[in-house]
This record gives structure tokens, sequence and C-alpha cells, in this order.
């Protein structure tokens, strides 16, 4: 850790305590949990279930805790589950002095490490792990399980977005590090290309309510949050992650939407052709989101999995 200022982090902790951080008081809910993962950068998760396995949720771009709603009571029923914001989404963090971090706080490696700190303190350190990660969340899970084989038992990869790290076409805005984001108009059609995309992520987009599209917008009133969505879009490298897929040791079950507008199924396939063993599971009428638009069929795959 370089350039924190050791004592904003004693102040920090003795203003907030460890157990009780709570940056957005305003738009935490009852289950809300916070922790301060390594340079001081919070994230918030939920937790529900006890013993094993432990299984850790990771969501995809423009997500939250809050896309699990569905399948993170039942998925409880099998041991501890975990879901996490990753930074710069939900109510996690939003660094912004990006000089000061060893690492840049919103890259994936980064996001793997703080995933792994926020896990061991919670579960301890020789708990195995069961990642389900969606989309641009995939890529952390298989991230994490080529640098923690030893942790890392199981991979859910749903609608995986491994092959490629580009995020939505209109990510190119946050090229132009000099745009002011801030600007009202700027962060308007930002918020409305967030629709968008939620409503192309479903087969049947009659399925999301005002009160899931409130709940999926929710993140769009912590401050800052249109730069960190330009710092975290200009932090996503190519870490080539298709090269690595070969080298999974592991059982691995893949889950895509036939009709997935978003990573296409042909991807899907294809990611999973390049994975030893591992299982495809495809749901008819169904787009990028399965555990939201068909929770039902994408449990009676993954709770069979998690569970053997």
């Amino acid at each position: 850790m370089k350039g924190i200022p050791i004592l904003w982090i004693l102040l920090f902790l003795a203003t907030a305590g460890v157990m009780g951080i709570d940056p957005y008081p305003d738009l935490s809910e009852a289950n809300s949990r916070f922790f301060l993962a390594e340079e001081g950068v919070v994230l918030h998760y939920q937790r529900m279930g006890e013993g094993s396995p432990t299984i850790v949720l990771l969501h995809g771009f423009g997500a939250s805790v809050f896309s699990w709603r569905t399948v993170l009571e039942e998925l409880s029923e099998l041991g501890t589950v975990i879901a996490i914001d990753r930074t710069g989404f939900g109510l996690s963090a939003r660094p912004l002095n990006l000089e000061a971090y060893d690492v840049n706080p919103y890259s994936q490696h980064a996001q793997v490490r703080y995933m792994m700190t926020l896990v061991d303190h919670t579960v301890g350190q020789e708990e195995p792990l069961i990642l389900i990660g969606h989309s641009a969340g995939a890529a952390i899970a298989v991230l994490a399980a080529l640098d923690h084989s030893d942790r890392v038992k199981r991979l859910v990869l749903e609608a995986p977005s491994v092959l490629s790290s580009r995020g939505p076409s209109w990510g190119s805005i946050f090229a132009d590090t000099q745009l002011s984001l801030s600007m009202p108009i700027v962060k308007a059609w930002i918020g409305r290309q967030f629709e968008d995309l939620l409503m192309s992520s479903w087969y049947d987009p009659s399925g999301i309510t005002p009160e899931v599209v409130e709940g999926y917008k929710k993140a769009l009133s912590v401050p800052d949050w249109e730069k960190a969505l330009q710092a975290y879009t200009l932090a996503q490298q190519d870490i080539d992650l298709a090269s690595r897929l070969g080298s999974l040791n592991l059982p691995v079950l893949v889950i895509s939407g036939a009709e997935d507008q978003i990573v296409p199924l042909s991807q899907s396939k294809r990611t999973a052709e390049m994975i030893p063993g591992a299982v495809l599971k495809v749901i008819s009428e169904c787009g990028h989101i399965p555990h939201e638009e068909h929770p039902t069929r994408w449990l009676e795959w993954v709770k069979p999995f998690a569970s053997r």
C-alpha cells in the first residue's frame, strides 16, 4: 500500500468500527454488511446460511448483490452463501485516488484479492469455496480459481464473459478521461443506458417490474458513481483467460440463456468446450440473466452441482 495516510485509516476505523462500517446508511438494507478489505477499500456484501460449503456469488457489469435476490435464500440451504458487491458497484467502495494504490482497485486481480480477503475473514482461510460468477463476474471467478486452486473446488459460470474483457459498446464513452461525467445530461444518459441494458438482458422484459429497475438503479444514488464507473471501465485489461481455461482442473458448470443477446449462447458453448470436463446447460426462452428470469430452472442445476 502506498500513499494512503495511515492516520486516515485509523480515523476511519475509530469512527466507523470494523464490524459496523456503513458508508451509505441511507441506501443500505437490514441484511447489508460491510468489510474493510486491503488498502482501505470497503466491500458491501450479504451473508446467509451456515456451514460448508461456502458459496460466493459474483455479479456482472452494472449489477450488485440485488441481482441474486431470487436465489440467495434457497442456496443458503446448502451452506454459507456470500454475495459480494464488486469494487465500483452496488454499495461497495468508489476509490478515486488511484495513484494511492499498489494495484488499481478496479482491476480484475484486485477484485480477486479483495474477495479472498473478505472470504478469509468471514469463514476462515481453510474453507473450500464454490464460486458462482455471472457475466463479467465469471471472469473474476475463473481468475480466482486459477490463482487459488487449493481453495476453489467448483465453478458455476453463468453467461460467462471470459473470452473477451470488453464491456458494453457504449462503454467507449469512458475512454475520454477528460469528459465531464458529472454533467447532469451525461449522468442521465448513462442512467438510461443502464436501464436499456437491463431490458435487453431478458428474453421477456415484461418480467422486469418497476421495483426491479429501482433495485438496479439504486447504486446510481451513490456519490461519484459515474467517476467510479469510468475508472472501472478503464481498468479492465485483457487478462487472456481464454488461453488458461484449459488448465482449470475442477468441476465446472456453464449455464446460458438460449436467447442471450449480451453473451451469445455460441460464446458460452465455446467457453465450455475449452474447459476440460465442463458441462453446459441451456435454458430456453431465456436471456442474459437466467438466475433472475428462470430461477427455478437455474436452481435445479446449480443446487445438485454445488452440493456434491
